[in-house]
């Protein structure tokens, strides 16, 4: 006797394969956008700057319903914290914690003040400096509300070696720590080129070390860091297009006040009397 499977269990394949095509074909745009933003940033600044934005934004909302949904891209989230905690040893326990705790807010917000007064003094101009906070100050409001918006639990306590309660998605350490350094290294734009790129690698290697220690520590699932990363994406991209549009600005130089004149000045002076 022939039996079918019955209409729920259909019905279920069917919505899971209808939302993994939904979500690969959403990141596959994503991508485009991204990529076609990057190939034309060269050539102008408006225009790539919005693809890129729209590439991250499109992946970051995405990720987002998923997340909220139970969707395809959440599948890997259990088995990789799972990995995780069977592999656990006292001294990556140690070395986690300290990474994880560099990473943190009050740190990353401490660091950029710091970095930002290094950079007035270094360059002796105040905006790239203030593009730089604000941009990391507005990847912060903008990691809240998501949290809020999207309301996911934390992984089960049992696998959690530091304690957190308030929402997951996304990592506000991996969003902060990827915003400040790589805004660092493009505010940085009196370096030479190797030199960037150079201090741009070890930014991305720090931002993968923090991530990493929020897994370990079963702080976040796997699309939790993923997102904090797109998230900064999209802040980062932003950022770059004001440090661009500034450095475009021509300067203007004021005179110290109260108004002296100089020799020069007493000379065409007297030659225009």
């Amino acid at each position: 006797m022939i039996t079918f499977p019955s209409t729920s269990l259909v019905q279920s394949v069917v919505a899971d394969a209808a939302s993994a095509d939904f979500e690969a074909s959403a990141f596959a745009v994503a991508l485009a956008l991204v990529v076609v933003g990057v190939a034309l940033w060269r050539r102008s600044t408006v225009a790539p700057a919005v693809a890129a934005t729209s590439g991250f934004g499109l992946a970051l909302t995405t990720l987002a319903v998923a997340v909220r949904t139970g969707g395809w891209a959440t599948r890997a989230d259990a088995p990789i914290l799972g990995r995780l905690v069977d592999h656990r040893t006292r001294m990556s326990n140690e070395v986690a914690l300290v990474v994880t705790t560099a990473g943190g807010p009050l740190e990353t917000a401490g660091l950029g003040c710091v970095i930002a007064a290094l950079l007035i003094l270094r360059t002796k101009r105040c905006r790239p400096a203030l593009i730089l906070l604000g941009t990391v100050a507005l990847s912060a409001v903008m990691c809240t509300l998501l949290k809020l918006l999207v309301g996911r639990d934390r992984p089960p306590l049992s696998a959690q070696l530091v304690v957190e309660t308030d929402h997951s998605f996304p990592s506000g350490h991996v969003t902060g720590t990827a915003t400040l350094l790589v805004m660092t290294v493009l505010a940085l734009g009196h370096l030479s080129r190797t030199r960037r790129v150079v201090l741009l690698i070890g930014a991305l290697a720090v931002t993968a070390l923090v991530a990493a220690s929020r897994l370990y520590l079963g702080a976040h699932w796997f699309t939790d860091v993923a997102g904090g990363a797109v998230l900064a994406c999209v802040m980062v991209t932003a950022g770059a297009v004001a440090l661009r549009l500034d450095a475009a600005r021509p300067e203007r130089h004021h005179r110290a006040f109260p108004f002296r004149p100089t020799a020069d000045d007493q000379r065409h002076t007297v030659s225009l009397g």
